[in-house]
């Protein structure tokens, strides 16, 4: 087999960087394709010939200049960092499936990778060519992904609760309702944590948190406490492969909290019906499909009826889709949506937008920035 190519003259390769990027002993090639705005990564066989290359895109206009790989999440996996000559960021890619990104000052070209602080995180240092200066990003190794906001203390503020992915643990921010917040409280979650809900669980009148660790396929259930926003002690139960949403609702019309989780990697959704004391049993799991990845998910009652909806993302296919209720706690098998060609779903989110009768959904697409 022979090598395939790695540029055109509308790639304009402009960083290449070698490295063992899957683990399997074997090196492969990573490039920054500044013209059409993507990163190329080409897996190697070990005798000089290499798959076809992977196109990951950067953003339109984004013009990638340099990459520099590293461990910046602590989870024994290569990342790779990207700057972008045609913005004002440095984009983080997780394992190719997450991206992150960060500002930096105008025309960011070079970007370095070390522990400047000695804290056994790493860092990073970029040149910005426009305003003649340099930009050093230092890592925490948390890497907070979701959020959610809430009422956690009973003190009718606002806190702030986030999934701290890298650092595998839950960050608890009491507010002031000054628009201020006390110094973080932690609590140790399983390994990842990748997307965060909220919920009364176990009807104490107090907020309770469930995470999905996406390394591990587990949620943790971390109960409210009088004397702490959440307990040291938390429950685990399995779910399927790389979960990477959550949310919470009476999927059953029972009055009790049920738990709904979009798995990633084994292309499905878990249901887990909720008991009044904070404990969970009896899950389902529906298909979303072949090769469908669903990113996101929700739950809620759409058109007024008493049924919920779920309605997840699905990534790989670009599609939505949708699992009618039948008001029971069982649904209907997936029914798709198709999307405008190219935008990537990624997020779905329910609310009110109009008329406060009925309840709508919005998604976030990465391919169209919508």
């Amino acid at each position: 087999m022979a090598p395939p190519p790695m540029s055109s003259d509308a790639s304009e390769l402009r960083y290449v960087v070698v490295v063992d990027m899957d683990n399997d002993t074997q090196l492969d090639i990573i490039v920054a394709n500044y013209g059409t705005n993507n990163m190329g990564i080409l897996f190697g066989y070990g005798n000089g010939a290499f798959l076809k290359q992977m196109m990951i895109s950067t953003d339109s206009n984004s013009h990638p200049s340099c990459i520099a790989i590293g461990d910046f999440n602590d989870d024994t996996q290569l990342d790779i960092a990207v700057v972008n000559d045609g913005t004002t960021n440095t984009d983080i890619f997780l394992g190719f499936l997450d991206i992150i990104s960060y500002p930096t000052g105008s025309a960011p070209f070079t970007v370095a990778v070390r522990d400047f602080n000695n804290d056994t995180q790493l860092d990073r240092a970029v040149v910005n060519g426009n305003d003649n200066d340099m930009s050093v990003l230092l890592g925490y190794g948390t890497f907070p992904l979701f959020l959610v906001v809430a009422d956690f203390n009973n003190d009718n503020q606002l806190d702030i609760i986030v999934a701290n992915r890298g650092s595998s643990n839950v960050s608890v921010l009491l507010g002031y309702g000054n628009g201020s917040f006390a110094n973080q409280i932690t609590y140790s979650t399983g390994s990842s944590p990748f997307s965060i809900a909220a919920g009364g669980f176990n009807n104490d009148n107090r907020l309770d948190v469930v995470v999905v660790n996406s390394y591990t396929n587990e949620v943790n259930i971390l109960l409210a406490t009088i004397n702490t926003v959440l307990s040291i002690n938390h429950a685990i139960y399995s779910v399927g492969v790389n979960p990477t949403s959550i949310v919470a609702g009476d999927v059953n019309n029972d009055s009790r909290l049920n738990i709904v989780v979009a798995n990633y990697g084994s292309e499905s959704v878990n249901i887990i019906m909720g008991n009044t004391d904070g404990s969970f049993t009896n899950q389902i799991t529906y298909s979303t499909g072949a090769g469908s990845f669903p990113s996101s998910v929700t739950a809620a009652d759409l058109n007024n009826d008493n049924t919920v909806v779920i309605v997840v993302t699905n990534q790989g296919t670009g599609r939505l889709g949708a699992f009618l209720g039948f008001g029971h706690g069982t649904f209907s098998i997936i029914i798709l949506f198709s999307m405008k060609h190219g935008s990537d779903p990624f997020c779905v989110i329910t609310g009110d937008s109009n008329d406060g009768r009925t309840l709508d959904f919005a998604v976030a697409n990465n391919g169209t920035d919508s």
